[in-house]
């Protein structure tokens, strides 16, 4: 599963980067970018909880050897 899991990532980071194209830099706080910026957060938790899913694999895997 962690390979999903970092494709996944990819994805996200490539999205995040691709929302930067879009923000109006001139107006930065405005309306017009709500939907960009909640996009890009979107996906920055995205990638946050699939990191944090690798790490709690990881942890459960090394568990399950010790036993």
């Amino acid at each position: 599963m962690k390979k999903p899991r970092l494709i996944i990532v990819g994805i996200s980071a490539a999205l995040i980067i691709a929302g930067l194209f879009f923000i109006d830099y001139r107006h930065f706080f405005s309306r017009s970018n709500l939907a960009a910026f909640l996009g890009i957060l979107a996906m920055v938790f995205n990638i946050v909880g699939m990191i944090l899913s690798n790490r709690h694999e990881n942890q459960s895997s090394a568990d399950r050897r010790m036993v």
